[in-house]
């Protein structure tokens, strides 16, 4: 199936395209960007996992200081 897309440019202009592969692009788009706010998520976690522990390390050390 083909459409025609009109382009705002002040002039009419047209440009076909085939439904599908814009179709099989939006949807590699939007796995790509899935992807990418899986991978920032684990990283946030990461980062939160990081902090716990480096308080948890400097409250041994505090212990081991006072003791």
């Amino acid at each position: 199936m083909r459409n025609t897309l009109f382009v705002c440019s002040g002039r009419k202009e047209s440009m076909t395209y085939n439904e599908e592969g814009t179709h099989g692009r939006m949807e590699s788009m939007t796995r790509a960007v899935q992807s990418q706010q899986e991978k920032l998520h684990f990283q946030s976690q990461q980062q939160e996992e990081v902090a716990a522990l480096q308080k948890y390390i400097i409250l041994l050390g505090l212990g081991y200081h006072l003791s």
